[in-house]
Parts: C-alpha cells; sequence; structure tokens
C-alpha cells in the first residue's frame, strides 16, 4: 500500500506555485534569514569535492548564514589535501569508528585552522571518517556532526567567535549535496522559498538535469507504487496525486525531455543529490537507516517524512545537474539498490500485501541470478544471489566480495583461463549492437599486448544474435579473422547451437559489459573473460565449468528456501533508534 494509505490518510494534493502558502514577501524574508548547514559526501573524487565546494560558494545567498562540512569517507586519491589546499577550512575533525550510527569525533587538526576559510561561508569543515560509509553512512555522519554541534559537544565558531546556532538549537534547514554534481546558482534559493511557504513541508528536492546535456530533464517526478512496491515517474490509479499529475504532465508533455517545468509537485521521494531538510523535521524523524550504504536512504527517508506527517516537495524550479544513474550501473550497485528497495518495502507494506510483494521481489532477483549463472555470468550471479541473501538476513554495510575478479590486462586474464595459446579456441559472445566492433576491438588490444612476447594468439570465433547490424558478415575481415555462429532469439535456435559448442569445446567465452543471452553449456571449461568498454585493454577473468557450477546451485537452493520462508512469515521493519 502507498505511504498515505498505510497511516489512513488520504490527502488531498495541493499544486502550488513557488512561494505559494504565505503572504507575499514572507516567504522570501524567511528564505534570506534562514541558517543553513550545507552536507557533502566524497569518496575517491577529488577533483569534484574541489568542484563542489565551488558551486555551493557560487550561490546568490549570504554565505555567512551557511556552514558547510565535507565528509571524506576515507579516499586514497588525496582529497582531503585538494580541498584543504583550494579552500582552507577552518578545521579538519577525524571520526575514529567504523560505524556512522557510533561516532566519535576527535578533536580538530589545530595546524589546519586558517582565519577563515577561502570560499567565504560562515564555516567550512571537513570530516574525514576512518573508513568507508557508504553514501548512507557519509551523510549520517553529517547528521551526528550537526547534532553534536548543535548540543554544544563541537565547538564551531566562525571568524566572528560566535557559534552559529543558539544554546540547544540547530540550524533551520540542512541542504544534501552530492559530490559530483553542478548547481545553477539559485539552486539554494529556490529551495529555501519553497520550504518557506508551508511550515508542513519537510522536505523539497530538485529537478536533475543531464550534467552533459543541461537541456534534458531526466528525473522529475517519483512515487511509490503501492501495488508491486516499484518506484514510477508516474503515480498508480489510487494515488493521491493520480488526477493532478497526469493532468499535470499533459500540460508540460511528459515527467522528462526537454520540456518547461516550473512550480512545485507534491510526490514521495526526491533524490538527495541536492536536497533540503527541515532539520526540526530531521530530529524528530530521525536519520538514515545506517544498514543502507548506498542507494534508496534517500528515498526511505522520504517515506519516513510522510509517515510523520510531512510534506515532501518537488521544486521544478531548483535544478541540479547530474550524471544519469543508469550510467552507472554496476552489478555492484545493483546489489545495494534491490536489497535495500526490499527493506524499504518491509517498512512500507503491511499484512498480505508485505508478503506478496516481498516475494515478487525476492523471486525476482533469484531468477536474474540463476539467469546470469546460464549466461556465463558467474560474480553477476553471485551478486545477485547474495542480494536476496542478505536482505533476508538483515545484512547491512558494503557487499564484501567486491564487483567482481580484479581487473588485470588481457594477456594476464587469458592466461588465467587456459586460453593463451594457438590450439585454444575463444569465443565472442555479441548480443549487442555494438558488439562485433568490440570484439575486434579486444583481439586488437591482445594482440598489442602480446607483440614480441612469442605467446600464441588464440583461435577466434563469434558467436552473434540475428539482430547484431552486420552479423552477416561477422569476422570476414582481415581475410577472414573469426568463425562465424549466427543465433536466434528463440529458444529453439539457441538450443540447436549448443551442438556447435560441445564440437568447438572453446576454452573461454568473452563477455561485454556484462550482457549476454546465449548459454553455452558445453565448453568453456576455463572461465570467462568480462570486458568493460571504459577501457578494453583490461579484463575481469572468472573460473567456470560444471564443477563450479554445481556448487553455485547448491547455495542458490539454500537461499531460495530462506527467503520463501522469509517471504512467508515476514512483518513490518519497525525503526530502533536515532539511525533508521
Amino acid at each position: 500500500m502507498s505511504v498515505a494509505s498505510s497511516t489512513g490518510r488520504l490527502p488531498v494534493e495541493v499544486v502550488m506555485p513557488a512561494n505559494a502558502g504565505a503572504p507575499a514577501g514572507a516567504a522570501d524574508r524567511v528564505a534570506a534569514t534562514a541558517r543553513v548547514f550545507v552536507i557533502v559526501v566524497t569518496f575517491n573524487r577529488r577533483a569534484h569535492a574541489v568542484n563542489v565546494i565551488g558551486a555551493i560558494a557560487r550561490q546568490d545567498y549570504p554565505r555567512e548564514l551557511m556552514d558547510v562540512v565535507i565528509i571524506d569517507n576515507a579516499g586514497t586519491d588525496g582529497t582531503l589535501e585538494a580541498v584543504v589546499e583550494r579552500w582552507r577550512p577552518e578545521r579538519v575533525i577525524r571520526n575514529d569508528t567504523p560505524r556512522a550510527s557510533e561516532p566519535n569525533f576527535q578533536q580538530p587538526d589545530p595546524a589546519l585552522c586558517p582565519a577563515r576559510n577561502a570560499a567565504g561561508f560562515r564555516t567550512l569543515t571537513v570530516v574525514r571518517n576512518r573508513a568507508n560509509l557508504g553514501g548512507c553512512g557519509g551523510f549520517n555522519t553529517g547528521f551526528a556532526f550537526i547534532d553534536a554541534v548543535s548540543r554544544g559537544e563541537i565547538e564551531l565558531s566562525g571568524a566572528d567567535g560566535a557559534s552559529p546556532f543558539g544554546a540547544g538549537r540547530g540550524p533551520d534547514r540542512l541542504w544534501l549535496v552530492d559530490d559530483d554534481i553542478d548547481l545553477p546558482s539559485d539552486a539554494l534559493p529556490q529551495l529555501l522559498r519553497a520550504m518557506a511557504g508551508d511550515e508542513r513541508i519537510g522536505i523539497v528536492g530538485s529537478r536533475m538535469v543531464n550534467l552533459n546535456d543541461r537541456g534534458h530533464t531526466y528525473e522529475t517526478t517519483i512515487y511509490l507504487d503501492h501495488t508491486s512496491g516499484q518506484l514510477s515517474p508516474q503515480p498508480v490509479r489510487g494515488h493521491r496525486c493520480f488526477d493532478s499529475h497526469f493532468a499535470w504532465e499533459k500540460m508540460v508533455g511528459g515527467v522528462h525531455g526537454r520540456h518547461t517545468y516550473s512550480g512545485l509537485r507534491e510526490v514521495d521521494i526526491v533524490a538527495a543529490c541536492s536536497l533540503l531538510a527541515r532539520w526540526e523535521a530531521v530530529q524528530r524523524v530521525g536519520f538514515w537507516d545506517d544498514r543502507f550504504f548506498i542507494y534508496c536512504d534517500d528515498a526511505d527517508w522520504c517515506l519516513r517524512m510522510a509517515q510523520a506527517g510531512y510534506r515532501v516537495m518537488l521544486n521544478l524550479d531548483a535544478v541540479v545537474y547530474h550524471v544519469p544513474w543508469l550510467l552507472k550501473s554496476t552489478p555492484e550497485r545493483s546489489y545495494y539498490a534491490q536489497r535495500n528497495a526490499a527493506w524499504m518495502t518491509q517498512k512500507n507494506f503491511r499484512g498480505v500485501r508485505l508478503k506478496w510483494v516481498m516475494a515478487r521481489k525476492l523471486k525476482g532477483i533469484l531468477r536474474d541470478s540463476f539467469r546470469a549463472m546460464v549466461m556465463r555470468r558467474e560474480f553477476h550471479a553471485e551478486i545477485l544471489r547474495r542480494t536476496a541473501h542478505d536482505a533476508v538476513t538483515s545484512r547491512g554495510g558494503k557487499l564484501d566480495i567486491g564487483n567482481g575478479p580484479k581487473p588485470v590486462p588481457l594477456s594476464d586474464g587469458f592466461a588465467q583461463v587456459g586460453a593463451l595459446r594457438a590450439d585454444a579456441d575463444v569465443v565472442f559472445l555479441c548480443n549487442q549492437p555494438d558488439s562485433l566492433k568490440w570484439a575486434r576491438q579486444v583481439r586488437d588490444n591482445l594482440r598489442a599486448q602480446l607483440a614480441g612476447s612469442g605467446a600464441g594468439e588464440p583461435r577466434w570465433t563469434i558467436v552473434v544474435r540475428n539482430t547484431v547490424p552486420g552479423h552477416e558478415s561477422a569476422g570476414d575481415e582481415d581475410n577472414g579473422w573469426a568463425r562465424r555462429v549466427v543465433y536466434g532469439g528463440r529458444l529453439p535456435s539457441r538450443l540447436k547451437k549448443q551442438w556447435t559448442f560441445a564440437r568447438l569445446r572453446p576454452a573461454a567465452c568473452v563477455v561485454f559489459e556484462n550482457t549476454n543471452d546465449m548459454p553455452v553449456l558445453f565448453g568453456g571449461a576455463g572461465g570467462n573473460i568480462h570486458v568493460d568498454l571504459k577501457d578494453a585493454t583490461v579484463c575481469q577473468p572468472e573460473r567456470d565449468g560444471w564443477g563450479v557450477r554445481a556448487r553455485f546451485v547448491g547455495r542458490w537452493l539454500g537461499t531460495a528456501c530462506r527467503a520463501a520462508w522469509f517471504a512467508l512469515t515476514c512483518r513490518p521493519y519497525v525503526t530502533k533508534g536515532k539511525f533508521g
């Protein structure tokens, strides 16, 4: 069920223009005097961290009303040193703890306390975490830091010697900002004016525009589907915003694209890449669920705000320039997104609906896991299995198996799976539009790495789907450099080709971008070679074979049984304490 129906409330949505809800000029006066605490979390993105401070400093807002804290998640690329050199923060504070929910702030290093930071903020602080606590743990560190300042446990006086808040008070507003974004100069003023217009608003979010194509809006409204637990840009029938949303969408032309957007929309969720929160609401609702690490933590927070009676609004005039999430997708990121979505379901659904939605989510994850194993994506299959296992056992934090095998040069990867010899057959699995080009690229890169080494180049076979452009002549280039096997999208076609693989007995299979739809059931006993086209000179080799697969199936069956029992017996998750 939706958040509204789970609490018995069915409020009527009010769509407001910016600054509505207060006497003329009142919202602007409140917005222009609010004390704002800004939190930025960064991990090994030195240039981004330096640049985002500049974007915050360019806001059309009095910098003497802004306190900024940069949370450095134990980066190793010199982020701390770069920020100190460029922006000269008043203090660097160590947080000596493995858990954000148990902060242990140390005294600042007096050697890093100039009279005033170079950005002109009232204060600029760097908190250096002992461990990488993820985006969730990073923002929780920032919340805990502000809480400690407001209770007088940490002194945060500015150049004027004054503390940022009165005794026992916190900031008026809290602005969460990602490190890999850019901002127009009116981003913060737009958020502040929207919140000042209605005291019931707990969170105001921003319209997300492509950082590399600033005329294209790729995210606006987000709603919780009360039938499936999925997040969607459009509300389902029965949602309080259903009628007004589709009237608005018809008027503007769509929820994303090159349209003109303005005003406020009531939504279920906004993203934390540029999010303004009312500190009073934060104290009442609590901080982020410290199990999440990254992804869905902001969505969960928004839903909790609504359950507490606050409104969550999207200000279409407040823009943040950001790289679309899908362009950064990896199996590890998918693990966090799906695991945390299951936990969000457990918090926001009840009774039979909870059991049904949870069962569907876990079934989908396990189905994808088994399919990945069949399609020669062993480490992806294991990450998906762990997604289901960790969701039902409530194992939070960072995934401890990483994002697959360690990348190595192509020549080393081929050697590790026994495919670096002249009598070995290697299969390229090509089902994507550019995969034929990628196959030649990998071949050429391997040849360059083998030049002068005396090692033998394997024999090549291209297994290409009949929807890929150029499949009719694949491998004919360069006097026929590769054998060609063409298959169709239907299951009989793919099963028929298994006899070809049984005769060929390939030593290894090359999978591009972790995507493949052709099972190679016979052969490839040496392993699989995964290539990410961000750098086609390296690969991730993994062992494969019937023994590897049999052990995986055993683990998978155990997880499937556990997941089935969990779905059958699960109850709503009750938040415990301040963190979550």
